[in-house]
C-alpha cells in the first residue's frame, strides 16, 4: 500500500480538492489521470512497435513512461511511490518477451503454414482462435504486470527473520512455478486443445515451418505464463494480500478484453490496407486502454489509502520523522536509487530504439537499413544521446549514496517536478515524431501531446492555488 511521505503537502492536496465542487473533484481525480495515461499510453506503445525497439526493451518504454506517471501523480499529492512506480515499469516491461503477432492473421481467418515463401502458403483459420489468444496475451501482460506491482506495495517491517521471509515468499516462487509447470505439461500430452489445426501430419518442419517455428513455441510461451498467472493470484488469495489480488485480477482480466477488441483494427488490412497503418492503430488503442487501466488502478489505491490512514498516518509520520534510523535513510537511498533507475531507464532506452529512425531521417544510412543492425553513423547517434544520460544517472547515484541528507522529500517542491514532466513528455514527441514521420500516425501523436500538456496546465492551476 501507497505510505504518506511529506504529511504537509498530502494535507494540502486533501483540503485542495476538497474545496472544488463536483465536477472540478472529478476533473483533478479522474479525468486528468486518465488523459495523461491513456494518451502517453497510446503514444509508447506505438513506440514500441517500431523498428529499432525488440521485445522487453520496447515495452520497457511504455512501463517505464507509466513508471513515471505513477509517480508523478502520487508525488503532488505528498505519497511515495518510488519503489512502486519501478516495479510497474518493469512488471509491464516482462510483457515484451509474449510473441502475438501471428494471431493478427488468424482473426482474418487466415493461418500461414510457410511465410518463408512467396506468396505465403496458408490454409484457413477459425477467428475464434486468434481473438481467445489475443485475450490470454492481454491478460498475462498486465496481470503478472500487476502481480508484480501488488507485491512491491507490501508494507514490510523494518526485521524478518529468515523463516518470515520464507514464509511470505516460498509460495510466491513455488505455487506460481509449479502452476507453470503444470501447464507446460497440459500443452504437452495435449497439443490440439492449443495449437490451430493441429495434426501430426501438419505439424511439421516440411508441411508447415510456421507452426513449428512460430505457433508452437508462442502458444506454449503464454499458456504457460497464464498458469503462473493463476497460480500467483491464488497465492496471493491464500495470503490474504488483498491488494495482489486486485491489481492482479483487475489489470489481467480486463486488459485482456481490451486487448482483444484493440486487434480489431487490424481487420483494416481486409478492407482498406493501404488506408492508414492498422497496426499502429492497434499499438494506439491497446496503449491508450491499458493506460485508462492504469489511472483507474491508482485511484482506488489512493482511495484505499486514504480510508486506511485518514486518521494515524500524521501521528506516524512525525514519529517515523523525528526518529529516522539508519535503516530507514538507508531504505530512502533504496527508493530514491528506484526512482533514478526508472528515469534512466526510459530516457536511454527512448534514444537507443530512436537512433535508427534519426539517422533515416536526416539520411544517414540506406532506408532498407536491418532494425537490428548499428552502423558507425547509428553508433555516434546512440553516443551522443546516451552519453549525457549515463553521466546524469552515474551522477545522480553517487550523489544518492554519498551525500548525507536524508532524501527527496526534505526538499519537497511541487513546482519542480511539473518542468519535468513537461520536458519528459516533450522528450518522447520528438522521438516519436521522427520514428513515424512521414505517416499519418503523427497526427494522432500531436493530439495526444496536446491533450496531456492542456490538462496538465489545468492540473498545476488547481494545485498552485
Amino acid at each position: 500500500m501507497f505510505a504518506v511521505k511529506d504529511p504537509l503537502t498530502y494535507t494540502k492536496y486533501k483540503e485542495k480538492v476538497s474545496q472544488l465542487d463536483n465536477l472540478r473533484k472529478i476533473w483533478v481525480e479522474i479525468i486528468v489521470p486518465a488523459v495523461l495515461y491513456s494518451c502517453i499510453g497510446a503514444i509508447t506503445w506505438a513506440v514500441r512497435g517500431s523498428d529499432g525497439y525488440g521485445g522487453f526493451d520496447g515495452a520497457l518504454v511504455h512501463g517505464m513512461a507509466w513508471a513515471l506517471l505513477w509517480y508523478y501523480f502520487a508525488y503532488v499529492r505528498g505519497i511515495d511511490a518510488r519503489k512502486s512506480a519501478f516495479w510497474l515499469g518493469l512488471g509491464v516491461s516482462i510483457g515484451g518477451f509474449w510473441g502475438y503477432g501471428q494471431y493478427v492473421s488468424w482473426i482474418q481467418g487466415v493461418f500461414y503454414t510457410n511465410t518463408g515463401v512467396t506468396p505465403y502458403e496458408s490454409i484457413s483459420v477459425n477467428p475464434i482462435h486468434g481473438y481467445v489468444w489475443f485475450w490470454i496475451v492481454g491478460a498475462i501482460w498486465l496481470g503478472i504486470g500487476g502481480i508484480i506491482l501488488g507485491w512491491s506495495m507490501e508494507k514490510k517491517n523494518e526485521k524478518r527473520t529468515f523463516l518470515e521471509v520464507m514464509k511470505k515468499w516460498g509460495p510466491r516462487i513455488l505455487i506460481p512455478l509449479s502452476f507453470a509447470v503444470m501447464g507446460y505439461l497440459i500443452v504437452k500430452f495435449q497439443p490440439s486443445w492449443f495449437f490451430p489445426n493441429y495434426s501430426e501430419s501438419l505439424y511439421t518442419e516440411l508441411n508447415c515451418p510456421d507452426c513449428i517455428n512460430r505457433t508452437i513455441s508462442t502458444n506454449t510461451t503464454n499458456f504457460v505464463m497464464l498458469m503462473w498467472w493463476i497460480g500467483a493470484i491464488l497465492t496471493s488469495i491464500l495470503q490474504a494480500d488483498r491488494t495482489t489480488t486486485f491489481c492482479g485480477l483487475f489489470m489481467g482480466s480486463i486488459f485482456g478484453f481490451f486487448y482483444m477488441l484493440s486487434a480489431m483494427w487490424t481487420l483494416g488490412y481486409v478492407y482498406a490496407p493501404s488506408f492508414i497503418d492498422w497496426w499502429k492503430m492497434w499499438e494506439l488503442s491497446a496503449g491508450f486502454t491499458s493506460g485508462l487501466l492504469y489511472a483507474i488502478l491508482q485511484h482506488i489505491l489512493f482511495r484505499k489509502m486514504d480510508s486506511v490512514h485518514e486518521e494515524q498516518i500524521h501521528k506516524e509520520k512525525s514519529k517515523i520523522d523525528k526518529n529516522q534510523s539508519d535503516n530507514q535513510n538507508m531504505i530512502e537511498r533504496r527508493n530514491n536509487g528506484y526512482l533514478i533507475f526508472t528515469n534512466f531507464a526510459y530516457s536511454l532506452i527512448l534514444i537507443y530504439g530512436g537512433s535508427l529512425s534519426i539517422g533515416l531521417f536526416f539520411e544517414l544510412y540506406p532506408s532498407d537499413i536491418d532494425q537490428y543492425s548499428f552502423p558507425f553513423e547509428r553508433i555516434i547517434l546512440f553516443l551522443i544521446g546516451a552519453i549525457p544520460i549515463l553521466v546524469w544517472g552515474f551522477y545522480k547515484l553517487v550523489k544518492n549514496y554519498t551525500e548525507s541528507k536524508k532524501g527527496e522529500y526534505d526538499r519537497f517542491k511541487i513546482p519542480d517536478i511539473h518542468i519535468k514532466i513537461r520536458l519528459q513528455l516533450l522528450y518522447l514527441l520528438i522521438i516519436s515524431t521522427i520514428i513515424a514521420w512521414p505517416t499519418k500516425i503523427i497526427i494522432f501523436y500531436i493530439l495526444c501531446y496536446c491533450a496531456t500538456n492542456l490538462v496538465l496546465l489545468y492540473y498545476e492551476k488547481i494545485l498552485r492555488r
